[in-house]
């Protein structure tokens, strides 16, 4: 490998680099959307029943809560749901896509595939 690298061009390595990063990258993205929460249980998409809402929140105990502690479970206990999650959560997850599309347009993928497919 170190001698195929040692003849390459300048502009085979940068093509070469362009395409290391490139699949660093997407490697990285797989890898994060991989491990986010899509579903949890049988129901599939739906909006998760109250006992396991009920469960996944943050179990505070009354006796030293403080104000702020009890706004917060209020806002949980009355969480909007998109599906099988909550909106904040989608909220999040839309923004997150958003910035992988913007680094992904930055990668200049179409490029690449055009190096690839031996159209340039």
């Amino acid at each position: 490998m170190k001698a195929s690298i040692k003849d390459a061009s300048p502009s085979q390595r940068a093509f070469g680099i362009q395409a290391a990063v490139a699949s660093k990258k997407l490697q990285e993205w797989y890898s994060e959307l991989s491990n986010w929460d899509w579903t949890d249980g049988p129901q599939g998409f739906e909006i998760p029943s109250a006992d396991i809402r009920a469960s996944k929140r943050r179990k505070v105990s009354l006796e030293h809560m403080t104000e702020s502690d009890a706004e917060e479970a209020s806002d949980i206990e009355t969480e909007e749901y998109w599906g099988c999650l909550p909106a904040s959560l989608v909220k999040e997850y839309v923004a997150r896509v958003e910035d992988i599309k913007e680094d992904l347009e930055g990668l200049e993928i179409e490029d690449l595939k055009e190096k690839v497919l031996g159209k340039c």
